[in-house]
């Protein structure tokens, strides 16, 4: 009996240790989003144990040309003194590269204590000299915590 006890409690904390954190995938492999200028990029936008808010990204540079980035400006819904709604939780860039192939990196900000949700919205971006970079349109990406 001990053993089945035993066996029954194993099984059920496996289960619970594999489901997936809450989040957003944004564009894939097959259609991801896509700067101006040949920077392409997907990923998950997601809850990182709890702790985190974390953005997981593939980026390439189709042209092989340089300075793709993934930028991600992170929200948090609490109430700032205003009222309740979303406040800026700041700004993370990946690293840049030229590479046709993919890049991988995740971004992350610390959830805030008193949120209940957070938000990122994540373009694809690149480098350009004495102008405004150039950027994919948005992916507004939500979970709640």
């Amino acid at each position: 009996m001990t053993r089945l006890v035993l066996t029954i409690c194993a099984a059920i904390a496996i289960v619970g240790a594999a489901q997936p954190a809450m989040g957003a995938y944004w564009g894939s492999k097959s259609s991801p989003l896509k700067s101006p200028g040949g920077g392409q990029g997907y990923g998950n936008f997601y809850d990182n144990r709890g702790i985190y808010a974390a953005n997981s990204s593939h980026r390439r540079d189709s042209n092989g040309g340089g300075g793709i980035y993934v930028e991600t400006q992170f929200y948090f819904f609490y109430d700032g003194g205003a009222g309740p709604g979303y406040q800026s939780g700041g700004r993370g860039q990946t690293e840049r590269t030229g590479s046709r192939d993919w890049q991988y990196k995740t971004v992350t900000r610390n959830l805030h204590p008193e949120g209940t949700s957070a938000r990122g919205v994540i373009k694809v971006c690149e480098d350009r000299n004495w102008a405004p970079d150039g950027c994919s349109e948005a992916s507004t990406r939500t979970f709640n915590y």
